[in-house]
This record gives structure tokens, C-alpha cells and sequence, in this order.
């Protein structure tokens, strides 16, 4: 049996169950045991980089400028530079693990050290894009602009770049081989807990999970506002965020619509509770977030036998895809009365619902099942290193 491929997996996204980006690489990487792996991320560069030279300096600037005016920009600054420095830690890194391949998530500070470690040591990069980092970054217009370059930049000079879905590959640009890495779903141990017969009910049960925060939140704020007023449908958020008005939290709470966030092997479970379950897309969000985001909870859904509700503008990534597939109950319209109208109006259409649902189950199989999604990254990982299989 042939050698694993020696994988460093250099990012500041974590290999953890718990958040989607984090959650996504813990599939990728640790529920599956395909590489050779060694992982560096935010924690080891902080610890390398303390007996550094640069990092000396930039802790003497930074108490000199503290309380002053300066030090905002200096945070800024620092962060862009810090991912120049290849510390003695990496540098010692490639020389005792050798490794084949450079993976990175195009998110946080460590992707560009990424970059310039795979250009230093003339290895392989491999990068995927779950969203468009610059936009999420809270930096200041000119640092969004410098990570915007950077991003595009990377796709270019990935071997192999590895987009999130069709908006973030047009976005990105023309690339000799770039592969759509849709998010890998968690796998559910036990589908029969899932099965799920269409029928007009009276009370709908809908789950939301994720961010409730900005966007998402305002728009899930104005929801369960218009919830209140009527009894067809119920909804349930689970979320680890939330920046809405104590008051609002607090009325959500004792009403059970707002809970807190549980972990992804939970919630698996938890889905067959339920008879419906939202996706989100903010209005208000940029274009280029609309086009590029694609809700990892998606794929988890479409497995699941039940429908989807999309509520989001149709150029977002998450209504085209399901535009196209037929695999969900589009709402576009901002106004929360528009969606629960819709969402009555589907309940009472078990037909509807079959099609959907069935539609669901055939491109999850064609396209999104854990194994096809692994064996696209896999695959894509060995071509890069030059590994034919």
C-alpha cells in the first residue's frame, strides 16, 4: 500500500465540530483519515512568533501607541504584515515533515503565510474559498481592498483552487484547474430517524440554524415578529451568535424560538423533530457575499426527506442552486408576511412537497453525498501533488 500524501493543512480555520468553517475541515480531515496530516494555525504562529524579531518590534510599537489614535491603524497594519513572517517553527516544519502538499482555507490571516511558505519551498498549494474573507474581515476599506488582491491573487497561484459553488468560481476568475468543493454534509447514522410522508398539517414546524447576526439577524428578527401573530407555523432558531436587542432575545427565548447553539452530531438528530427547515440569505448583504456564500446547513438539509424553504434574493447562490435543482420552496421577497404566505400555501401542497423532496434526495446522491464531496477533494489533492490514481 502506497504512502499517504504529508498534508499541511496551514490556516487559521481550525479542524473542530463546532462552527461551519470549522466544521466543514473537521470532515474533510478529521472524521476521514486520507492524509499524512500535520496542521499549523493561529494558536502555533502566536506561540513561534513571540520569540521572533518582528514580533518584538510590533510589541514595542504597540504599547508606545496604545490609547493614542494610532493604535487602530497599527492593529490593522499589524495584521496584514504579521502573515509576511515564516517563522522559524514552519521554517523547521518543511524541513523534518516534508510535505507533499500545502492545503489552506482563503479565511483569516494564515492563508497568505500559506501562500509564500508554497512559493518559498516550491510546494504544491491547494485553496478553498467558503466565502469571500475580505467582506468579513471588520478591517477598514483599504485593508479590505489589499485582502480582495490577496484572495484573487492565491486563486491564481493555487495548483489546484477549490471554490464553495458557482458564484465564488465566476468571481474568482478564470483558473487552469479550478473544481467546485461543495460543503460536505456531517452523515446521518440512522436515515429511517429521518422518513418523512408530505401532508397537509395544521402547525408546521420550522428550524432555523446559524448566524442570527447583521443581516441574517434583522431579517430573522423581522420573522419571528409576524410569527407571533399567527399559529400555522412554529419556528425554532439554534445559534451560537446572536446581536439582536436584549428584549427581543429574552421575549424569544421564553416563547422557545431562540435557542442556543448545539453541537452538529446533535443537531443531525434534532432535524427530525421538525417538518421544514430555512435557509437565509440577506437582502442587505453585497453582491459579491450573495454570489459567494453558500449555507454549509444546505447539503445537512437536503438529506434529511423533508423541504426546504430558500428565503433570499435570487442572484444568491443558495436560491440559484436551488432554482435549478427544483429541490426547495423559493421566497425572494424581504417581507416576512410574503414568506409565511408562501410557506402556508406549500404546506397545504403534499404533491409539491414530494417533488421537492425527491428532487432533494437525487442531486444530494448525484452530487453532494459525503463521499462524493471527499473523493472531489481528495482527488484534487492528489492531482495537485502530481499523484495519479
Amino acid at each position: 500500500m502506497p504512502d499517504k500524501l504529508k498534508l499541511l493543512y496551514l490556516s487559521s480555520i481550525k479542524t473542530e465540530s463546532t462552527y461551519s468553517g470549522f466544521l466543514l475541515m473537521y470532515r474533510h480531515l478529521k472524521e476521514r483519515s486520507d492524509f499524512d496530516l500535520l496542521e499549523y494555525g493561529d494558536i502555533d504562529f502566536a506561540k513561534d512568533g513571540e520569540s521572533s524579531f518582528y514580533y518584538k518590534i510590533f510589541s514595542w510599537v504597540k504599547i508606545k501607541v496604545d490609547r493614542t489614535f494610532l493604535y487602530p491603524a497599527f492593529l490593522n497594519i499589524e495584521w496584514l504584515l504579521q502573515s509576511l513572517v515564516i517563522t522559524k517553527s514552519l521554517n523547521n516544519i518543511i524541513k523534518n515533515f516534508k510535505p507533499d502538499i500545502i492545503l489552506t482555507v482563503a479565511h483569516g490571516p494564515l492563508f497568505w503565510l500559506a501562500y509564500k511558505v508554497s512559493k518559498k519551498f516550491q510546494i504544491p498549494l491547494v485553496t478553498i474559498f467558503h466565502d469571500w474573507w475580505p467582506e468579513f474581515s471588520c478591517q477598514p476599506a483599504f485593508a479590505r481592498w489589499h485582502l480582495d488582491k490577496r484572495v484573487r491573487l492565491i486563486h491564481q497561484q493555487s495548483r489546484v483552487s477549490l471554490p464553495v459553488c458557482k458564484g465564488m468560481k465566476v468571481e474568482l476568475g478564470p483558473h487552469p484547474d479550478c473544481r467546485i468543493l461543495y460543503p460536505i454534509p456531517g452523515e446521518i447514522k440512522s436515515p429511517e430517524q429521518l422518513s418523512h410522508s408530505p401532508e397537509a398539517k395544521k402547525v408546521w414546524r420550522m428550524i432555523y440554524t446559524g448566524n442570527t447576526c447583521a443581516a441574517y439577524g434583522k431579517k430573522l428578527m423581522s420573522l419571528i415578529n409576524k410569527l407571533y401573530n399567527q399559529n400555522a407555523i412554529t419556528l425554532t432558531i439554534f445559534t451560537g451568535n446572536c446581536d439582536w436587542p436584549r428584549e427581543v432575545q429574552d421575549q424569544a427565548r421564553t416563547n422557545g424560538i431562540l435557542k442556543d447553539f448545539i453541537r452538529n452530531d446533535e443537531l443531525l438528530l434534532e432535524l427530525k423533530k421538525y417538518d421544514v427547515f430555512l435557509v437565509v440569505m440577506g437582502g442587505e448583504q453585497k453582491e459579491i457575499v450573495r454570489k459567494t456564500s453558500f449555507p454549509c446547513k444546505t447539503v445537512d438539509y437536503l438529506q434529511s426527506g423533508r423541504p426546504i424553504v430558500a428565503w433570499g434574493p435570487s442572484d444568491s447562490s443558495v436560491c440559484q442552486f436551488i432554482h435549478e435543482n427544483d429541490c426547495g420552496l423559493l421566497v425572494h421577497d424581504n417581507d416576512p408576511t410574503i414568506l409565511i404566505q408562501k410557506v402556508i400555501s406549500f404546506m397545504n401542497s403534499p404533491e409539491r412537497q414530494k417533488e421537492v423532496i425527491a428532487n432533494a434526495g437525487r442531486i444530494y446522491d448525484d452530487l453532494l453525498s459525503p463521499e462524493i464531496v471527499q473523493e472531489v477533494f481528495v482527488r484534487a489533492i492528489s492531482d495537485a501533488a502530481g499523484i495519479k490514481s
